[in-house]
């Protein structure tokens, strides 16, 4: 009955466990993505020439066609330069060709230090579908070391609330609202990525990662058959197979996903990278001086990116070599711990 149990729980429960917790997680990371169920995203591609940062007087405009009826919201990726510059900048949105603006705000520059894809908002346009609309950014205080700018190749996201009773009017209306609101949410790589981390401890478990891992490792035996044992490459190789091995390679591969990719990150994020990869220390006794070699490249990946003016890059690696730093501290007094008890028990 005991063995039941317990392969019950093994194939059965634990997966399940873990694939609903998953869900969960992603489910509120679109929420927060999207404000409610009943609304729709989409990102626009903008051709915006001036990223320079903006004085007093200066402004910035683009447009962008409405996807769907009852815009409502348009989220600008704005850059701070990592300061809270003293500026207001008002930001309007009019359908082009119109002589009056539909809605105009003044916003504190402080506010992009905090929310770089800031959501503009204003009174729903109904039958804004397929039209064109003009937004307009001005600074009115900006000055130099002392102003903001709209990011290059920014984020422009657009999205569209729909009442409930819209929606659920018949199941067809319905049905097409889900399908529209699944695949618009995971186009983006902000809830990809989110959704693929959440997913990570359940894929794990069932195996899928484990068969990535024995093709790549395939691969590599079958190359090293054909290169000399003592070479370099096969010293290279070696290292390879052994960060393929120990799962390293999963966690190198979020990472790079989330410097170079991903935009906007939560919290939680952080927090359960940084747990599996505890885990995975323990798991695959990686040594302290792995973690430590992992360590100086990630701070050597981010000094190599702020002498070829990456900052925002540089920053999101060392903020990673940052984390890496807390993991090996606790691995070293975990070692500790190990040592006293190994100790006390040969005492």
């Amino acid at each position: 009955m005991h063995k039941l149990i317990g392969k019950l729980s093994k194939k059965l429960l634990i997966p399940l466990m873990l694939f609903t917790v998953g869900a969960v997680l992603i489910g509120q990371s679109v929420l927060e993505s999207d404000y409610s169920f009943s609304t729709l995203s989409y990102n626009h591609s903008v051709n915006i020439t001036n990223n320079k940062p903006l004085l007093a007087g200066d402004t910035v405009q683009f447009s962008i066609q409405a996807k769907e009826n009852n815009l409502g919201i348009v989220l600008i990726e704005f850059d701070a330069f990592n300061r809270f510059n003293k500026d207001t900048v008002q930001v309007k949105i009019k359908e082009k060709n119109a002589k009056t603006w539909h809605h105009s705000s003044k916003i504190p520059a402080t506010h992009f230090t905090y929310l770089p894809l800031y959501p503009f908002g204003f009174p729903n346009i109904k039958d804004s579908q397929n039209q064109i609309y003009t937004v307009e950014i001005k600074s009115l205080e900006g000055a130099k070391d002392n102003a903001i700018a709209i990011s290059p190749n920014p984020t422009i996201q657009t999205k569209y609330h729909f009442s409930k009773e819209a929606i659920t009017q018949d199941p067809q209306t319905f049905i097409w609202f889900g399908l529209k609101k699944v695949l618009n949410t995971f186009l983006y790589y902000d809830i990809f990525y989110s959704s693929l981390v959440y997913m990570f401890p359940f894929l794990s478990y069932v195996g899928f990662t484990s068969y990535f891992k024995k093709k790549l490792l395939k691969n590599i035996n079958l190359f090293n058959e054909t290169i000399h044992k003592k070479s370099v490459i096969a010293q290279f190789h070696a290292h390879l197979k052994y960060i393929i091995e120990t799962d390293i390679i999963f966690f190198l591969v979020l990472i790079f996903l989330e410097i170079f990719f991903i935009k906007n990150v939560q919290n939680p994020i952080y927090l359960l990278i940084l747990s599996l990869w505890l885990l995975n220390l323990k798991k695959h006794h990686i040594s302290v001086q792995t973690s430590f070699m992992m360590i100086s490249v990630f701070l050597s990946f981010s000094l190599l990116l702020n002498i070829v003016a990456q900052p925002k890059f540089a920053e999101k690696t060392a903020i990673w070599s940052y984390l890496f730093i807390i993991t090996l501290v606790t691995q070293l007094l975990v070692k500790q711990y190990d040592i006293r008890k190994l100790k006390r028990n040969h005492a």
